[in-house]
């Protein structure tokens, strides 16, 4: 391809590249707001579940922001994925949840609008990565219905199921202006605070650690949450036990092996700024 695009941030850093065909921009897949929960009457401090339903939801690709609705100081919330969707548990009674999920921009619909539609460089055969979205750009010798387009015709959009190969091309949408973008406002690792507002934290997905107490023997779950604040967005780590869930062990050497168990990875989270959907 003898011409392209390019576009770079104000500190020189390269946001869009035609030529790189590797090249990964995260676009709005979804977005919603939740439902909300009832008072909570029974438990003090427990997290409780609310469940998103998102079809064409993907553990592995997709990522997941969410940001109270209404007044957001001292609301604490985290995400984990499911099949279907996601669920954010939060100690929080009455509130619901601006969400968004974001996937590759090569993975979203074919876009159909007027504004500014990114390709990259085209790709030959013996060099498509399966399940990776590509549009035909040229039929050459590729039998592209036997790695899962429905035909062989310029245009044709499929999703690959191998490499290919043959003198035929084809190529990935790296970005739609139709379609949201992840503006990531800062990160954090371990713990932190970033400053702003419409401020969305990333769903968080991994315990960190069981603290199993002596007594009553029955611990409360530990790990990364999120706390909004009037000034921006906290991640840090805390009690975040689902509601009703509990620790119960069988015997004091259980329970002493038992409370010293530590996860020590330590996560990246992400903050988006976005307009609530």
């Amino acid at each position: 391809m003898a011409y392209g695009i390019k576009v770079w941030s104000g500190n020189g850093a390269i946001q869009l590249d035609s030529t790189d065909a590797n090249q990964i921009l995260y676009q709005e897949f979804a977005s919603g707001t939740s439902g909300s929960l009832a008072a909570n009457t029974t438990t003090s401090g427990d997290f409780r579940q609310l469940i998103v339903a998102v079809t064409g939801f993907s553990i592995g690709e997709c990522l997941v922001f969410i940001r109270p609705t209404g007044t957001v100081t001292g609301v604490k919330a985290y995400v984990i994925p499911g099949s279907g969707g996601f669920s954010i548990f939060t100690d929080s009674n009455s509130k619901s949840f601006y969400w968004y999920v974001f996937k590759k921009a090569s993975s979203l619909s074919t876009p159909t609008g007027y504004g500014l539609v990114v390709y990259s460089d085209p790709v030959s055969g013996g060099s498509f990565v399966v399940g990776t979205k590509y549009t035909i750009v040229s039929s050459g010798t590729t039998s592209f219905t036997s790695i899962g387009a429905a035909n062989n015709n310029v245009g044709t959009v499929f999703i690959a199921t191998g490499i290919g190969s043959g003198t035929g091309t084809a190529n990935t949408v790296q970005y739609n202006s139709d379609v949201l973008s992840a503006r990531i406002k800062g990160r954090l690792t371990g713990t932190g605070s970033i400053t702003g507002s419409n401020l969305f934290g990333m769903g968080t997905f991994q315990y960190t650690f069981a603290n199993a107490r002596l007594s009553p023997n029955r611990g409360h779950i530990k790990g990364y949450r999120w706390e909004w604040t009037s000034t921006g967005v906290t991640w840090a780590i805390s009690q975040i036990s689902p509601s009703g869930a509990q620790y119960q062990s069988s015997d004091d050497q259980q329970t002493r092996e038992d409370m010293f168990y530590f996860n020590i990875s330590m996560p990246t989270a992400l903050v988006v700024q976005a307009p609530n959907p």
